[in-house]
């Protein structure tokens, strides 16, 4: 008689899940170890992600990485050759965004909001455009690290109200598009 692993996972957070599975019971030595592999849906193969001793549960925070995440769990014999695989579990993340209403272009050092930089995750592509109130473009970026430090043709820019684009792509290539404004201050 054996009884197979039953994996089970669930998002617990926009970017963080749990994942939680049976023990694997028929080797007649038992369990040597159990390995979780992890496929990024559209980018490649299963890989190795995490081993476990015995059966367990686990937490992680990795939304980021791929819209879609496959899991599945392989259980080896302890002393033999044989393996046995889980059932599989897929988890979709959709994209998280957060952009800052203000910020403080200073030069007062970092951890000062220094930099005005919206805060996104689970995207495949990305633009983000800062224009002044004339509608000129002042900076563009193309990489979710990047943002704007408050300066135009090397020079500060000047306190006042700023129009900020975002445009992105999730990992199905659906099209998100933001804007808004953004205030920047000088504070002492």
């Amino acid at each position: 008689m054996h009884t197979t692993v039953w994996l089970e996972g669930e998002k617990s957070g926009p970017l963080s899940m749990k994942v939680e599975f049976s023990p694997y019971l028929g080797f007649e030595n038992g369990v040597e170890r159990y390995e979780l592999y992890r496929q990024l849906i559209g980018k490649g193969e299963y890989e190795l992600y995490e081993t476990y001793p015995v059966e367990s549960q686990d937490s992680f925070e990795n939304g980021k990485d791929n819209y879609g995440q496959r899991f599945r769990i392989k259980a080896y014999e302890l002393g033999g050759d044989r393996v046995s695989w889980s059932n599989d579990v897929v988890l979709y993340f959709e994209p998280v965004l957060f952009v800052p209403n203000a910020f403080t272009p200073n030069g007062k050092g970092p951890g000062q909001n220094e930099i005005f930089k919206p805060l996104i995750s689970g995207v495949k592509s990305y633009e983000f455009r800062i224009y002044n109130r004339w509608g000129e473009k002042l900076a563009e970026y193309f990489e979710e690290s990047q943002g704007w430090d408050g300066t135009y043709g090397g020079k500060s820019a000047p306190e006042g109200v700023y129009v900020y684009q975002i445009q992105f792509r999730d990992f199905q290539d659906k099209l998100y598009q933001f804007s808004g404004t953004i205030q920047s201050t000088a504070l002492e």
